[in-house]
This record gives C-alpha cells, structure tokens and sequence, in this order.
C-alpha cells in the first residue's frame, strides 16, 4: 500500500479533530492542519497552546488577550477576512500543499496523513492534487441548514453588498459554509465511540487502496 492523504470535512463540531487524534494515535497517521500559522500568529500575541487548541467551549470564549474577542473567532477571521480576501484566496491552502510535499518527501517508508480543518474549495483541491481522499465526518446534530440568506451571499456573491451588522449577526461565517459542497470519496458518521468511526474510515481506505493497486 502507497502513501495515503485524507482531508476531512465536516461542520463545526462535527468530530473531525477526534476522528484525526484517533488515527494519530491507533493508525500511526501524522496530522497536519491548514491552520497551524493562523494558531502560531495568534500565540506569538501571547495566546497559549490551549488556548488555540483547547475544547471548543474554551476557544469560543471571549479572551482578554483578544479584547473580549474567542479565539475561534480570531481564527475566522484571520484566515478569511484577512488572509484569503486582502491577501490571497489560495494562501493557507498553497502552505498546506508545501508541508504535504515537504512530507512526502522526508519519508523513508509510506505514511498516511490526515488534514481535519478543509474548509474551502482551495483547500480540498491541493487534497485531490496530491491524490487524496476527501471524506465528510457527518454528525447531524451540529449541522445548520442553510438559510436563504447564506446561500444569497456566498453562491450569488451578494455579501459583499451586505451591512456588516447584517453579516455579523445573521450570516453563516463563510468557513462554514462550504462543506456541503465538498467532492467526497465518501462519508463517516461520527459516533459516541470515534474509534470505531476511525477503523470505518480506515477500513473503506483500505478497500479503495487495494482496488487501485489491482
């Protein structure tokens, strides 16, 4: 069995994040994320590891050393407004797809990785590029249906348009919306034990590997 990239998406709270340690830890995958700078830039203001990535309660809290600000909004707004409107689309995810290959290249044997924060189309494409797999972590009780709104702003470009008041209080923040949209080879349903989430996402790996190599 060749090398193996995986590229989870999925809402926010969906178990992307438990689903990638338990492959860490019981598979022997090495994780990588999209959004390792957007963490060191906040922690170089004085932000602890935990803070950045603690249990989501902790990172939606306001901080003091944000203003009052959470982290998980810093972080959207770092990485969306910031670095993907004023400088570049592709900026996160062209370092993701540096460190891919940096990796792919220091290995001695096959290794598999896994990449649990896709977001954007940007992102999941350096994914396929490489030959990845994109699988959505489903976990229906944390998934928002989109409102009429969000779809106004995000497919027909309208937010552009829109108050900020408006944006701020009423709209899905765009690092939320798109993973619907993402092509995935196929899809893991998130269970009280992320174990057996993990060895059924594993398992369907090993299927697809197998019939690639025959």
């Amino acid at each position: 069995m060749g090398d193996i990239i995986v590229g989870l998406v999925g809402a926010s709270g969906a178990g992307k994040s438990t689903i990638a340690k338990t492959l860490v830890e019981e598979f022997n995958f090495t994780k990588l994320h999209i959004g390792t700078p957007l963490k060191a830039m906040l922690m170089a203001l004085g932000l602890s590891e935990y803070d950045v990535a603690g249990p989501p309660e902790h990172r939606s809290a306001p901080n003091d050393v944000l203003s009052g600000k959470s982290v998980r909004f810093a972080l959207s707004t770092l990485g969306t407004e910031w670095g993907r409107e004023t400088i570049g689309e592709n900026l996160w995810s062209k370092s993701l797809e540096r460190r891919i290959v940096e990796r792919l290249r220091e290995k001695t044997k096959p290794c598999s990785i896994v990449v649990d924060d896709l977001r954007y189309p940007s992102d999941w494409d350096v994914i396929a590029s490489l030959g990845g797999y994109i699988v959505t972590v489903r976990r229906p009780s944390v998934e928002v249906a989109r409102s009429p709104l969000d779809i106004l702003a995000y497919r027909y470009g309208v937010r552009h348009v829109l108050p900020k008041r408006v944006l701020s209080k009423f709209l899905t923040h765009e690092s939320e919306y798109h993973w619907r949209d993402a092509p995935k080879a196929f899809e893991v349903k998130n269970t009280s034990n992320p174990k057996n989430s993990a060895e059924a996402l594993v398992r369907e790996l090993g299927l697809r590997q197998d019939a690639a190599f025959t």
